[in-house]
Parts: structure tokens; C-alpha cells; sequence
């Protein structure tokens, strides 16, 4: 994963996916993947045989309430100027959660 360093948003995306990860909340890391790349399953072959490079990068125009968007087609996840960790968690659980549920994968 390519992201730009030294920004705090990121820093917080990567304590919440980790604790996304040890929490009982371990299938929101799973969905969290499919959001970010629209990839319902695993890739033939294991996440080995995926050769695409994600980018994680700070969206700094956007409002501070906003949900993370992606552009699934380039791998890209885009996080707004979040004013705290928890509100990148509020935000992501929501966009994770509302693209599995609202879009019917499973």
C-alpha cells in the first residue's frame, strides 16, 4: 500500500484498521478490503496473486464529515481532513458497512 506519510489522517486510518483487526469487529477489515477494491472474493490464487498496488491518500479538499470515497478502478481510497480518530471510525465503519449492505454483497 502506497500512502503519503507524515499525514495524521493516515496514520489514524492505520490505527483503526488494526484495531478493526483485534476487536470483535475483524469482518470489518474484510469489507473495508471489498470497499476499497470492489472485490467480492479473494483473488484466484490468494492475496499472492494480487498485483495491484492500493493507495491510501488524504483528500485534503474534502469536508471534514465526509465519508472516505474510493476509486475502485486505480485501487485508491481517499480520507477527508478528519477532525479526530473517531470520527475517521464513525466515518469508515459507515461507508464500509452502507457499500456491503447497500450494495448486496456478501
Amino acid at each position: 500500500v502506497s500512502t503519503q506519510r507524515g499525514e495524521r489522517v493516515v496514520e489514524w486510518f492505520w490505527e483503526v484498521v488494526e484495531e478493526f483487526r483485534v476487536d470483535e469487529e475483524e469482518k470489518l477489515a474484510l469489507m473495508l478490503l471489498q470497499f476499497w477494491t470492489a472485490y467480492q472474493r479473494v483473488p484466484y490464487g490468494g492475496f499472492r496473486a494480487f498485483n495491484y498496488n492500493l493507495k491510501l491518500n488524504s483528500w485534503k479538499d474534502g469536508l471534514a464529515d465526509s465519508l472516505p470515497r474510493v476509486q475502485t478502478c486505480f485501487f485508491v481510497l481517499e480520507l477527508p481532513p478528519y477532525s479526530s480518530k473517531e470520527a475517521l471510525r464513525k466515518s469508515l465503519r459507515v461507508a464500509v458497512l452502507y457499500n456491503h449492505i447497500g450494495y448486496g454483497t456478501s
